[in-house]
């Protein structure tokens, strides 16, 4: 974070797979997701939205055919996700979604990070992605 902003520098040749809430376009939910670009746009108006960044739909699609690929490669492998999002309830789904086997957070996120892998693992049949 620089000065009271994230900065996405999630770039693989000329595609862009991160963007910051300010940098975002509301409009775009095709690239975005729905949440996604609708905290990009409340940042924008200047609703109070705690700093932070969305990854794109190409992202998640990619990260959805990676763990399918390793999946059928390495059954056994252990793949997880680190640092806030791995507290996030949306990003804690998806991550059980994929099949990821664990996330992680800081010790402060520890309680939502448990009841929303416990809500994942519930409503599991009922998950879809925008």
């Amino acid at each position: 974070m620089q000065g009271g902003k994230i900065r996405s520098e999630i770039v693989i040749g000329s595609k862009k797979f991160a963007y910051s809430f300010d940098e975002g376009d509301g409009k775009n939910k095709k690239l975005l997701g729905g949440k996604g670009a609708n905290l990009c746009e409340m940042t924008q108006i200047g609703l109070p939205v705690p700093p932070g960044f969305v990854i794109t739909t190409e992202a998640c699609r990619l990260m959805m055919i990676t763990m399918e690929w390793a999946r059928k490669t390495r059954p056994d492998l252990k793949v997880g996700i680190c640092g806030e999002q791995g507290g996030h309830p949306e990003s804690i789904r998806f991550c059980h979604h994929i099949k990821m086997s664990y996330v992680s957070c800081s010790p402060p996120r520890v309680p939502i990070a448990r009841l929303a892998a416990a809500h994942a693992k519930l409503k599991e049949k009922e998950y879809r992605i925008d």
